[in-house]
Parts: C-alpha cells; sequence; structure tokens
C-alpha cells in the first residue's frame, strides 16, 4: 500500500494511505484520539461510511511504508521555518516555468520539423487558456462538434513526458483561477472534466504528440487528476510569488 503526503485547506499536513484519497478529497477518520487516526493511517484501514470527507492537496505520492514516520515528522519540522516554505513555493514556481520554456522549445521544433494539420478557427468569444466558468461553457458548446477540435494546435505543445505533455496541455486549456472549479468527478460543486467534451479533446491531442501516442486512457487520466487537484495550489502560489516581488519592489 502507498501513502500520500496531504496538505488540508487549514495548512495541516498528514501522511494516509491511497485509498484514503478520492479526486481531491481524502476520508478522514472521526477517531477522538489523534493517536488512534494516526493508527488506522499507518494500518492502512479502510475508510467507513461515517468518515469526514476534506478537500486536501497531495504533496507527495507513492510512499514507501517503511518511511512513513520519517517523512512525517521530517515535513512537518521543515514546515515549521516560514522561510524555507516561501523558497518551496519559488522553487516549485521556477520548475513550472522550466516547463513553460520546454514545451514552447518543443513547440517551435515541431513546427519546423513537421507539417501540422489545419488550425481550427477559434470564435471571437473564446480565448486561451479559458479564465472563467462562463468561458469554459462556451468552449464546451463549440467542442459539441468534433471538427471543432483544435487538435493539431494542442499536440504541438510538447513536454518531456506524458505527465508534461497532459499538464501542458490543460494549461493552454485553463488557467489555473478556473481550473480550482474543475475536477475529475465533480464532487463539491465542481465540473466534472470526466464528463466534458473538453476531455475527449485531450485525449486525443495528447495521442496525436509522438511522445505519448500509445498511452491509455488510465494513464492519461491519473496525470488529469492530480493536475486538477493541484490547480488552488498554483493559484495560491502564484499569488504568493507575485505579491512577494511587489514587496521587494515597494522596499527597494
Amino acid at each position: 500500500m502507498s501513502f500520500h503526503l496531504i496538505k488540508f485547506a487549514n495548512g495541516d499536513i498528514a501522511v494516509v494511505p491511497e485509498n484514503w484519497c478520492d479526486d481531491g478529497m481524502v476520508y478522514w477518520p472521526k477517531y477522538k484520539n489523534t493517536e488512534r487516526a494516526k493508527r488506522a493511517a499507518a494500518n492502512s484501514e479502510t475508510p467507513e461510511s461515517n468518515w469526514t470527507k476534506y478537500d486536501v492537496m497531495i504533496i507527495r505520492t507513492s510512499l514507501k511504508r517503511d518511511v512513513f514516520h520519517t517523512l512525517h515528522f521530517s515535513y512537518i519540522s521543515c514546515l515549521s521555518s516560514a522561510a524555507e516554505v516561501h523558497i518551496l513555493n519559488l522553487l516549485e514556481t521556477i520548475k513550472q516555468q522550466q516547463d513553460q520554456l520546454v514545451a514552447k522549445v518543443n513547440y517551435l521544433c515541431s513546427r519546423m520539423n513537421s507539417t501540422p494539420g489545419p488550425d481550427v478557427e477559434m470564435p471571437d468569444s473564446i480565448d486561451l487558456p479559458l479564465e472563467h466558468l462562463e468561458a469554459v461553457e462556451a468552449f464546451e458548446v463549440f467542442l459539441k462538434e468534433p471538427s471543432n477540435y483544435p487538435i493539431s494546435s494542442l499536440a504541438t505543445i510538447g513536454g518531456q513526458d506524458l505527465k508534461r505533455v497532459t499538464w501542458n496541455i490543460l494549461g493552454r486549456l485553463y488557467t489555473d483561477d478556473v481550473s480550482h472549479q474543475i475536477n475529475w468527478k465533480g464532487v463539491n460543486n465542481k465540473k466534472a472534466f470526466s464528463q466534458m467534451s473538453a476531455k475527449s479533446l485531450l485525449f486525443s491531442a495528447v495521442r496525436k504528440n509522438s511522445i505519448t501516442k500509445s498511452v491509455t486512457d488510465a494513464e492519461v487520466t491519473k496525470h488529469t487528476i492530480r493536475w486538477f487537484n493541484l490547480a488552488m495550489d498554483r493559484a495560491t502560489k502564484r499569488r504568493g510569488v507575485s505579491d512577494h516581488k511587489m514587496n521587494v519592489a515597494t522596499f527597494i
């Protein structure tokens, strides 16, 4: 059984077995004793129907059981320093920017070395990435006709592997501010991506990329779920970095 390191909306950190998590939610036992809850997690107890569900962000995945306690307490210790948390956020932002640069280079290379299909003409009312739910709805109406799928242009976005190809395409379709209102199953009154036409567009665009042409639905789905689960955290980090830059500029 693998484990996930998760963060709750209030900032609390916990390590839970993977069967406690489902589409950005965690099932949490109603034990009054904290040690009893920890023991339930360590023993990978099966969630019961009366357990409470919370929105969470998965920070690390596929944790080995033998590092359960070590990683749990070392990570909490690390988070005790606000400066270190800020550094971690900055490093994550730099990594995202690097991925975007790689995607642009791949796009330019693919344009130079191949002949892409014809671009679909988008209506004036639709501008990617989509910034609000009204635009998402308009895009869904546009995609009702499969011939409107902008597969060729999305497939050239690129990435180092399946995860990056999937995430880069999703980042081209949706901003972080609107993507946190979407998840795979539509829980918590969010839009269900699994039922949207954009899901078919994503799968087609991923498979048109030469790196990921033979991937399975399950593989794309896994990375799609994770991308939407991390949307709120990406938006929060971006705002935090922006505020930090403004504070530095003001200080100077």
